[in-house]
């Protein structure tokens, strides 16, 4: 089966689910292409990459789509033809701009990550006649949740899959105005190999808290760094670290924070999924502090790791952590009832691996990302 994948920027170091995907899909025998934007290095053997154009510049958009267009009615006079069918202008000279990559080609299936690409690209379901299936994250249910579905009204009619990565995706799907019989609900899947339990054999005084974040505001670390000193202040026979995994305009100001308080927060910058893997190994507790969230792939990576959650009870996190069985919810803004929450899983190492047991088992029965993959591929294919 021929399958192109289009998402905007690739590889991403935050979307390791593409790179999984497009692996999966070519190590099982299809022929895969991926089209972004963006092109890096291509680290997947045996795939095709493929950039799709985008200028800002409204002559250029133009001058693009006229030279698209004259070259598809040479090549394919039937899929130019469909560039016109009940589009206005601004769709019109859009579409033809971004079809030069698909003119010539041909795909039985195409997959695309995030509404707002996927939105871009709809009019290859008509030009190309190929299954058109469109997988919701974070920035972009955001975006429709803003515009009450607005921005994915041509969407919703045109594809003929939409896959939400949560029940509450779901659930602002269907608030925007996508058809509920268009939707399925398939979390994304996390290598439980690279994400896997590590020996907690090492001295019960030091305890590592992580956290892998953006250092942007919805993150709400600054209450994170206050809730750690604050549990490190409580137990002062035992050593407490904290680091945060991630890069972002707030640094300056969570360092200053930091140093207020008196207390050392590592932030070693933005990391690679191995990293991020031998990271959690090395910790003790996982927290997310957000106020706004969708449905964080951290979360589920730290409990396939085997490590207790403390998060806030925001978007879908309620879905993958069980509170008082894989790690403990707490209302969003919580800093206090954060720190006390720290200060228990801190001093009760029994209660640390029991609730990462769990999550582990959890994560094995939700987030095996070869049972997710299969899922996915018979939705592509349907």
């Amino acid at each position: 089966m021929k399958i192109c994948i289009i998402t905007d920027i690739f590889p991403a170091v935050s979307e390791t689910w593409v790179v999984q995907e497009a692996s999966w899909l070519a190590g099982n025998g299809h022929e895969v292409t991926v089209a972004a934007r963006v092109l890096g290095q291509n680290p997947v053997e045996g795939i095709g990459l493929v950039r799709v154009p985008f200028s800002e510049s409204r002559t250029c958009r133009i001058l693009v789509s006229l030279k698209n267009l004259f070259v598809g009615l040479l090549l394919k006079p039937g899929r130019a033809r469909r560039l016109f069918q009940g589009r206005n202008l601004r769709e019109f000279i859009d579409d033809c701009v971004r079809s030069a990559p698909f003119l010539n080609l041909d795909y039985d299936a195409i997959h695309v990550h995030f509404g707002t690409v996927g939105s871009q690209y709809a009019f290859l379901k008509e030009m190309l006649n190929s299954r058109y299936v469109v997988t919701f994250h974070g920035y972009d249910l955001r975006r429709g949740i803003r515009e009450k579905g607005g921005a994915f009204r041509r969407l919703f009619r045109t594809a003929d899959k939409i896959i939400a990565i949560s029940l509450y995706s779901r659930q602002q799907l269907t608030g925007m105005g996508c058809p509920a019989e268009k939707i399925e609900v398939l979390s994304l899947g996390v290598d439980l190999d690279l994400f896997s339990p590590a020996d907690h054999s090492r001295a019960a005084d030091l305890i590592m808290i992580l956290t892998v974040a953006r250092l942007v505001p919805e993150k709400n670390l600054s209450h994170a760094i206050e809730a750690v000193s604050k549990a490190a202040a409580f137990l002062p026979g035992r050593s407490v670290r904290y680091r945060i995994l991630g890069e972002g305009p707030l640094r300056c100001e969570l360092s200053g924070i930091a140093k207020r308080m008196g207390f050392d927060v590592e932030m070693p910058g933005a990391v690679n999924s191995g990293e991020v893997a031998r990271e959690l190994k090395n910790a003790d507790i996982f927290l997310l502090s957000s106020v706004d969230e969708i449905t964080p792939v951290t979360v589920m990576e730290a409990m396939a790791s085997g490590l207790p959650i403390i998060a806030t009870d925001v978007g879908a996190v309620a879905e993958m952590v069980q509170d008082g069985s894989t790690g403990f919810l707490i209302g969003k803004g919580d800093k206090d009832e954060m720190a006390k929450k720290l200060a228990d899983l801190i001093t009760d190492r029994e209660k640390r691996l029991a609730f990462g047991r769990e999550g582990r088992k959890f994560a094995e029965l939700r987030f095996d990302s070869n049972r997710q993959l299969q899922t996915l591929a018979a939705l592509i294919k349907e």
